[in-house]
């Protein structure tokens, strides 16, 4: 803190001396805008220092008070409930943007509400980090979001106190809460109850897992999420209610606009996407009320820097960066894109239109979107062009059926409206997703690729505003750094060897890494988003895609098996499968490595003795008291022995 203190004020006082002596030099301009810089990412660095929660390093029984942030009710009686802590019965140390993450199995005794305070006797446990190499890291995230600590308690463990606080902060999801009832209430379906409380309120938590993924697979998943898309709709939607009482530039109807839009980030929550949207439409409308141009990059910056004064851990959200690139993307390509064609017909040239603004919007975020989700949707441009126009009327009618809803016949029928435009549009998206290459999946660049190609579209942009012989020639030189980027990462995958046996729940996952290709052993009732949780941050990090190897399924309720293979001049043996194991000679036993995957039943002894082993490995769905007994004879033998189930996954890199 002190050296960020002392940092500010040195470049304080070299503003200073600037400002006395070389202020009137034209040649040194660039230097207050440079300072200013590096003390802005001073200050932001500070800021998220302090706001960033210190990780617990144990766990702890304790009782705590605390107050109901927010609470979501999940499959199988679990809720999921953010505990802002008051008090604990230790002496454990919390800023005042701690949270903690609680998950509670239900059912609930009393119902609960956002700002409800509760009473919780239970143990905090620290943020678990991955187990599984290079995976998503769960703990960082809640970091990021200012989760100290979590708790998993039954509901009998929690006791709500009488009262409950009223705070400005909780208006907002009473709100929300009201508006849902009342789309049920006229007989709206729960699913389109739940891409109306998205697309309208921002609140993605009640939307179906496989909705969901449609959207995210057909390239419409922005569409979920409020953004410039839904606020400029509201916008024109407050525009055109306001026409009648005020004058085209009067500063009242300007004034009103504005707070409607901010009563409107307020119901939403305040999202990063939302608030940068009405910012920047409140500051055009001003600067069209004073007749002067606003320049959308200084906006871009401007809604950036006051987002991460209010909140510096939003630069670690997904969505922020994603809706800023997405806006200087449009600003600087929609125009130029547009008229690359200019047609005769107004409804070719609004087609076209639509094309631009998808294109500019996606050449600015797909460097960005690939680099965290290693896949793009590429069909985007479909969707956008069927389930882009369809928001609209979507917003107008659930925002209609809010303002009738003291005439029952009136929005009954909006409701019908809207409930079969969502599901249109939804049944859109799942026909997308099922087009041949919809969802380009595993395609991982690295860092500095994703900053080259950054380069690479600067200097499009370069040649699209301003065509040189020496812009295209940089540009080339750019894509040929790429190609040659690309190319080195690709050697690199060659190279790689590895096998790795996987933390998966009570299942068995195992991949053998070996010159790009990828060899799979699995549980066959392993599901996809397991698999994929496990291996996709190891599999990014090696750049390989896994539908290029084999897979092999094993039924873990099958008598024992043996699969024998060589990796890194290393012999493995893998024993899999339930019961009393079978005769196994010496020969097939031999080996470096032997993996034990399920409940195998033998003389431990005997099967060390015939594989000649040197490591033992249990697996995650091998039994706890089976995994003590390997862990208890490899200690009295001298062997090296990994749990998977206590030590994470298992990793056997080349040899150097």
């Amino acid at each position: 803190m002190m050296i960020a203190i002392s940092a500010i004020g040195i470049l304080a006082a070299l503003m200073l001396v600037y400002i006395i002596f070389g202020s009137g030099k034209y040649r040194k301009r660039w230097i207050p805008g440079f300072l200013s810089s590096i003390s802005l990412i001073i200050i932001a660095y500070t800021l998220t220092a302090i706001k960033t929660p210190t990780a617990l390093s144990t766990s702890f029984d304790t009782v705590v008070v605390g107050e109901v942030n927010s609470l979501e009710y999940r499959d199988n009686d679990w809720i999921r409930i953010v505990l802002k802590p008051e008090a604990f019965d230790t002496a454990l140390q919390f800023k005042r943007s701690d949270k903690l993450l609680l998950m509670v199995r239900g059912p609930l005794k009393d119902s609960l509400q956002e700002g409800n305070r509760l009473i919780i006797k239970g143990e905090v446990m620290p943020l678990s980090p991955g187990s599984n190499p290079n995976s998503f890291d769960y703990s960082k995230y809640l970091r990021n979001k200012g989760f100290v600590g979590q708790m998993f308690i039954s509901s009998s463990d929690l006791r709500p106190i009488a009262g409950r606080k009223y705070k400005l902060r909780y208006l907002p999801q009473k709100i929300r809460a009201k508006c849902m009832t009342i789309y049920s209430k006229y007989g709206m379906s729960d699913k389109s109850v739940a891409v109306v409380q998205a697309l309208l309120l921002g609140d993605r938590s009640g939307i179906d897992r496989e909705i969901n993924e449609h959207f995210i697979k057909s390239g419409a998943v922005h569409i979920l999420s409020v953004s410039g898309l839904h606020v400029g709709i509201i916008h024109l939607l407050i525009t055109a209610l306001l026409a009648p009482l005020f004058k085209a530039n009067s500063p009242a109807k300007w004034t009103v606009s504005t707070l409607a839009l901010l009563a409107y980030s307020f119901i939403a929550g305040f999202s990063p996407s939302v608030s940068r949207a009405a910012f920047m439409f409140s500051v055009v409308s001003a600067g069209k009320l004073s007749s002067r141009r606003s320049n959308i990059y200084n906006l871009v910056c401007l809604s950036a820097s006051l987002l991460l004064i209010i909140n510096p851990l939003s630069l670690f959200n997904a969505g922020f960066l994603l809706s800023h690139m997405a806006v200087i993307g449009i600003a600087a390509f929609y125009r130029p894109i547009n008229n690359l064609f200019n047609f005769r017909f107004v409804g070719f040239r609004h087609l076209w239109s639509l094309v631009a603004l998808s294109l500019s919007a996606q050449l600015s975020t797909v460097p960005l979107s690939i680099y965290l989700f290693g896949a793009f949707p590429a069909w985007f441009i479909l969707s956008n062009l069927i389930i882009v126009p369809i928001c609209t009327p979507v917003i107008i009618s659930a925002v209609g059926i809010l303002i009738f809803s003291p005439l029952p016949f009136v929005a009954k029928i909006l409701v019908g409206i809207c409930d079969d435009l969502l599901l249109f549009m939804t049944d859109i998206a799942a026909t997308i997703e099922q087009l041949p290459g919809s969802y380009l999946q595993h395609l991982w660049i690295s860092l500095p690729i994703m900053l080259i190609l950054y380069l690479a579209i600067i200097y499009l942009y370069r040649i699209m505003s301003n065509p040189g012989y020496k812009s295209i020639t940089q540009f080339i030189a750019i894509l040929a750094i790429v190609t040659g980027g690309f190319g080195y990462q690709h050697s690199i995958k060659l190279k790689s060897s590895q096998l790795v046996v996987y933390d998966v729940n009570r299942a068995f996952l195992m991949d053998l890494v070996d010159k790009g290709k990828v060899f799979t052993i699995q549980s066959d009732e392993l599901d996809e988003r397991s698999k994929s949780f496990a291996r996709d941050g190891n599999l990014k990090k090696l750049k390989l895609n896994s539908q290029s190897g084999q897979v092999l399924s094993i039924n873990q309720g099958e008598l024992p098996g043996l699969t024998c293979f060589s990796i890194n001049n290393n012999r493995v043996a893998l024993i899999h499968g339930t019961g009393k194991i079978g005769q196994f000679s010496s020969k097939d036993l031999n080996s470096d490595i032997l993996i034990i995957a399920g409940s195998i039943n033998c003389n431990i002894d005997a099967v060390i003795d015939s594989s000649q082993c040197k490591t033992i490995v249990t697996a995650s769905n091998c039994p706890r008291y089976l995994t003590n007994k390997w862990q208890q004879v490899s200690e009295q033998r001298g062997l090296s022995y990994h749990s998977v189930n206590e030590s994470g996954a298992y990793v056997l890199k080349r040899r150097k």
